[in-house]
């Protein structure tokens, strides 16, 4: 099993419109495997703005617990992670670089919104296939 994790997709990030479409597909393909969802979201910033018709695990993160938040849902039989979102520089790359220390984490680079220099230094983490 893995587990798909979007972070920060939400109305209060106006850069979330360039990958809803990609967020979506991903969506629809994890209800299809059966992955376990996990929609973290920066407190304050809006509630996710697609309906998801497949349990899922929201958590809401400041830039402070943005790790921690995710960690305590996480089910124990994890395999992989992989994440997709906004900010690759930010907290993608922050997560990326906590989650690889325990799991295999691939980055989904077709729907993340950051800065490619980004991707480049996850591409070097352990752990880390960005895709």
């Amino acid at each position: 099993m893995y587990v798909l994790c979007i972070v920060d997709v939400q109305p209060g990030f106006e850069e979330s419109e360039f990958i809803l479409e990609p967020i979506l597909a991903l969506l629809r393909q994890a209800k299809e495997e059966g992955a376990f969802v996990i929609v973290s979201q920066f407190k304050h910033c809006g509630e996710y703005p697609i309906s998801f018709d497949y349990p899922y695990q929201k958590v809401w993160h400041t830039k402070r617990d943005k790790i921690q938040a995710i960690r305590k849902v996480l089910p124990i039989e994890s395999l992989e992670i992989r994440i997709a979102g906004l900010y690759t520089d930010l907290f993608v790359k922050d997560i990326v670089r906590a989650l690889s220390r325990d799991y295999p984490v691939k980055v989904l680079s077709h729907a993340c919104y950051g800065k490619e220099e980004s991707l480049d230094q996850m591409r070097a983490y352990k752990n880390v296939t960005v895709l």
